[in-house]
């Protein structure tokens, strides 16, 4: 048996798109007092695309602690304002489950790092000098 997928050539990410958008997430996290991985993350909740699943958005139901997961370094969720209390009396929330930007091709990233640097104008961050 072989599975055949036919789909449009996207060029992936590049390294200078890479290099850009690790600038603004480190500098994003230094200025807003939050980690690394918390502004990945968070970028990717508003900018990012969700990880699909025969055509249909992949969600997960956890337990609602935030800060858990917006410091993940190995998934990316997007919460959802579905919330519902386990037998235990634990607060479970769906999330949508984001690709991580190695998956991004060049128009994918580009988005996301307009997103990033929409967040740095609103904070007054300004990375002119590290444009390629």
């Amino acid at each position: 048996e072989v599975d055949i997928i036919i789909k449009k050539h996207r060029d992936k990410r590049n390294l200078d798109q890479n290099a850009l958008y690790w600038c603004y997430v480190t500098e994003l996290a230094r200025v807003a007092g939050q980690s690394i991985a918390w502004m990945h993350n968070h970028l990717l909740a508003h900018y990012g695309y969700p990880f699909m699943v025969n055509g249909k958005v992949a969600m997960v139901v956890l337990p609602d602690d935030d800060e858990t997961i917006q410091e993940s370094e190995t998934f990316h969720c997007k919460p959802t304002s579905q919330v519902k209390e386990g037998r235990d009396g634990t607060m479970f929330r769906t999330y949508i489950v984001m690709r991580g930007s190695s998956t991004y091709n060049t128009q994918e990233m580009s988005r996301l790092i307009d997103g990033a640097e929409t967040e740095a104008q609103s904070m007054g961050v300004h990375l002119e000098e590290h444009r390629f």
